[in-house]
């Protein structure tokens, strides 16, 4: 049955999405042209949505909407409301990303209209997930909990534990936005409860980020340490060299925080190396930025000076009007400098 390839083909473009974008997009083409020449209304509009999340994957957006909107229609004429949820939901996120907000929650609230109508709780729990990041988006923090709470609650009646660590880490988030930090902290450390025990090692990375962070920020730096510090065993573990850039710079700026500005700026130094080891230039961009403006603060103007020459030639490889200000800034300070030596 040909129609039935079509599906296989829709399904196949979804297993490459993640890792081989230009095939999965192929397939997704393919998908919709054969139920073109098929004639067949279901086909054509699952390979429709299908298309449309191929192309929110390249980045888009338009293309991807039109898609939707053609898939939507077709499947609302069907009367299908399943699919009418899911396409709308995926709607939704993109709305929110281009930062109609009003038009993403008219979305999302229709689309768990329907999913609160067919008892559709994972669909349900997806919305209320969305419809929690949306009102974080939009500030809205009472709100943005309320719905987490309610996806909590869904998780946790499951059987699976997989993603209920992902649900406490966006509750503790909204708390850490709330400045209610001791609830934030309280929910990340549940979260790390279910993370150590499974495979999802970057989530794990995640949280013991957000950890660090938050201690950080209230001025906790022995804490904020201790996570950073276990960020980095995992990063090793996984060798991910990318990881332990951002881990090592943030242990630097904790240790220069506690007034340890000779050991913290070794592992600035450390992070910078290593973010050149791989040819990383958004990071070395980051961290030359990071690393002036510290030596800086300690009047090292001929260190300061090399990394913000190295910061402004990174900047698009064209000299900003605010670069080439403190870049001749300090080169004043630094020939100065020279001369009282």
């Amino acid at each position: 049955d040909d129609t039935l390839k079509v599906i296989e083909l829709a399904d196949l473009s979804k297993r490459f999405l993640k890792y081989q974008i230009d095939t999965s997009f192929l397939l997704a083409q393919d998908a919709v042209n054969l139920s073109i020449q098929l004639d067949h209304f279901y086909s054509l509009a699952y390979s429709y949505k299908q298309l449309g999340l191929v192309l929110k994957y390249k980045a888009e957006y338009d293309s991807a909407m039109v898609y939707y909107n053609k898939s939507l229609e077709m499947f609302n004429e069907l009367g299908i409301k399943r699919e009418r949820a899911v396409i709308l939901n995926r709607i939704a996120n993109i709305q929110k990303r281009n930062g109609h907000f009003q038009e993403a929650l008219e979305s999302f609230l229709t689309a768990l209209n329907i999913s609160v109508e067919q008892k559709d709780t994972i669909m349900i729990s997806a919305i209320y997930n969305n419809l929690g990041i949306l009102y974080s988006d939009m500030g809205n923090y009472n709100k943005a909990l309320d719905y987490q709470m309610l996806n909590l609650s869904i998780k946790k009646a499951q059987k699976s534990t997989d993603n209920i660590p992902i649900v406490l880490m966006n509750i503790g988030n909204i708390y850490s936005n709330k400045n209610l930090y001791e609830e934030a902290i309280e929910y990340y450390k549940e979260a790390l409860g279910y993370l150590e025990t499974s495979d999802y090692k970057y989530d794990q990375f995640m949280l013991l980020h957000n950890m660090g962070t938050l201690y950080e920020g209230i001025g906790k730096y022995q804490e904020a340490l201790e996570y950073y510090n276990k960020a980095i065993i995992l990063e090793k573990e996984l060798n991910d060299t990318e990881m332990q850039i951002l881990s090592t710079q943030w242990i630097g700026n904790v240790i220069i925080k506690t007034g340890n500005f000779k050991e913290g700026v070794k592992y600035l130094e450390k992070s910078f190396d290593l973010a050149n080891e791989i040819g990383d230039l958004r990071k070395i961009h980051s961290l030359s930025a990071n690393l002036y403006k510290e030596f800086e603060k300690q009047s090292d103007y001929l260190n300061s000076y090399k990394y913000l020459k190295n910061y402004v030639t990174l900047e698009d490889s064209i000299f900003t009007l605010e670069g080439k200000k403190e870049l001749i800034e300090l080169e004043q300070k630094y020939e100065a400098e020279k001369r009282e030596r």
